[in-house]
């Protein structure tokens, strides 16, 4: 095997651990979240709370037979955190808490007469259809709601007959999905409830369905009276429509309101009046993540997120006006991965990633000529996430590879180390770093003319030189968590089929055709952590020296 001398880079790095949970990030999960892209009950005909899975919502009225919400792809849309969503169809699509009634008041302490804020993220089939319950929790006694009708969303909180605050604004006509947060404040002198529409507070209107004045914040309308602060009562919550009643409505006022007809993807509560601030750190997060910003800003011809559910997982497709590949390089499974595993970027915890067995767990990619079969290829970056659960064995473990026995690229892990490798007609050259088990890494591998770069966390910790500036093409196709027909490793000269199966988590991969600069990497990884001020007590942040194991 011809191999070039290394030119070695010592570095600390900093290796993120795994923490328990998502707390910490940018976004606010608040106590309970609901996010289509991640519910493990969906096979139960339940929504689990991400945060919480015994706080769920049952789908109905008959669970089983199909007369429920559906779930699916989203709708098209701009948001990069929104990948999937369920359809309510507008007749008797339902999602109640009706096995836990309290879910929200039966919580530690009873919040139902502290500060809250119910954040919903839905796309509406039509801003013209009849009266909709997006939510809804309590009843006509004390209770609060979201609902919709002529165009208008409405925030109710009500208190029995001690306090009525109503907020209503125009749906805003982007055709995309919508983000509404409703809070009330119960530690003002009169409580007060916002209203607030894609990170920013509503602009009050009259309500057209309820012939009446609102403000927002809460207080100076036709319908208001003070003292609204206990906004749940003792009947089940109701997601898409009501459970029975229909909470905060005030003499029957929304008896006629029903089944939602559009996609709802997210759904939180948080025990606090969300402040101006955090509901538009909210709508930032999931209308654009800063890592997939990031990495769409550095235009990849294909990046898997990962973060979809099985119907989309392998989709390659990237934001509409890049130079992409799009569904032409989206893929296929072998095996059964976790499809909806935990999260590996802490600024976008909803965005989860895929576990691989080890054992026959792979996505498949085609042939594709700006990826392996056209070339020459000078230039080239792979960029992904990756925690495994052993690094210890000397079968390597495939992360990333494209090629066959003669020609490609990969990246894999070998003996407690990674390796960065390139082979042009057998010549095989690498860059390689140790690495730790389950410990989180965001990894780039650079080829640029004949040097190859190797970036850990962003720093860079290993060059090299090859005896060959350019790679020609390949076939082989391609592969995420193990070999698809062939590869080539630094102590195994060329080998064909597949296998070498990696067992662990891979997230967010993204492949350019370009040499991304060490800046440009340092930015992405910066996207991966929250500022040290906001990291959780649990977060281990651990020093390490990379070093290369020398033969």
């Amino acid at each position: 095997m011809n191999k070039q001398a290394h030119h070695r880079t010592l570095a600390a790095l900093l290796a993120v651990a795994l923490a328990a949970g998502t707390a910490g990030a940018a976004e606010e999960l608040g106590t309970l979240t609901w996010n289509a892209s991640n519910n493990a009950g969906e096979s139960s005909d339940t929504w689990e709370a991400i945060n919480d899975a015994t706080r769920v919502f049952s789908f109905g009225p008959d669970a089983g037979t199909g007369d429920r919400p559906t779930l699916s792809t989203a709708d098209p849309t701009h948001l990069a955190g929104i990948a999937s969503a369920y359809t309510f169809d507008g007749d008797n699509d339902l999602a109640t808490t009706i096995s836990d009634p309290n879910i929200f008041t039966n919580l530690p302490g009873d919040p139902s007469n502290e500060p809250a804020s119910f954040e919903v993220w839905f796309k509406p089939t039509t801003l013209t259809g009849g009266n909709q319950i997006l939510f809804e929790t309590g009843g006509s006694g004390d209770g609060s709601s979201l609902t919709i009708s002529d165009g208008q969303i409405r925030w109710r909180v009500k208190n029995g007959t001690a306090g009525l605050l109503t907020v209503t604004a125009d749906l805003p006509t982007t055709g995309d999905f919508i983000q509404v947060v409703g809070t009330i404040d119960t530690t003002t002198a009169t409580d007060e409830a916002v209203l607030y529409l894609n990170g920013q507070a509503a602009t009050a209107v009259t309500d057209t369905f309820l012939s009446a004045t609102t403000t927002n914040p809460s207080g100076g309308g036709s319908l208001d009276n003070p003292g609204a602060g206990d906004w749940d009562g003792g009947n089940a919550s109701g997601l898409g429509s009501s459970n029975s009643t229909r909470g905060g409505s005030s003499g029957g006022d929304l008896n006629g309101f029903d089944t939602f007809d559009g996609q709802i993807a997210i759904m939180r509560f948080h025990e606090k009046a969300m402040s101006a601030a955090e509901v538009l750190t909210n709508y930032n997060a999931v209308a654009a993540p800063v890592y997939a910003t990031a990495v769409l800003d550095a235009d990849p011809i294909a990046y898997w997120r990962l973060g979809e559910r099985e119907e989309a997982v392998n989709s390659a497709t990237v934001e509409t006006g890049l130079a992409g590949l799009g569904a032409a390089a989206d893929g296929a499974y072998s095996g059964s991965p976790d499809v909806i595993a935990t999260s590996l970027l802490l600024t976008d915890p909803n965005n989860p990633a895929v576990h691989f067995d080890g054992v026959d767990d792979r996505i498949d990619i085609a042939d594709n000529g700006a990826i392996n079969t056209g070339g020459p290829y000078q230039t080239k970056t792979f960029e992904l996430l990756f925690n495994a659960d052993s690094v210890s064995s000397s079968t390597p473990q495939v992360l990333y590879e494209q090629g066959g026995q003669f020609t490609g690229m990969n990246l894999y892990i070998d003996e407690g180390e990674l390796h960065g490798g390139v082979w042009n007609s057998s010549n095989y050259f690498d860059v390689v770093a140790s690495i730790s088990a389950q410990t989180t890494y965001h990894v780039a591998f650079v080829w640029n003319q004949g040097d190859l770069e190797l970036y850990i966390n962003g720093a860079l910790v290993d060059t090299a030189t090859a005896a060959f500036t350019q790679v020609g093409g390949h076939t082989g196709d391609i592969a995420i968590g193990a070999m698809n027909d062939g590869s080539f490793f630094d102590d195994i000269s060329g080998v064909s089929g597949g296998g070498y199966y990696f067992a662990g988590l891979i997230d967010e991969v993204a492949l350019y055709n370009t040499a991304l600069d060490s800046t440009t990497i340092e930015t992405h990884y910066a996207a991966v952590v929250p500022l040290p001020a906001a990291l959780p007590g649990g977060l281990a942040l651990l020093g390490a020296m990379v070093l290369r194991r020398r033969r």
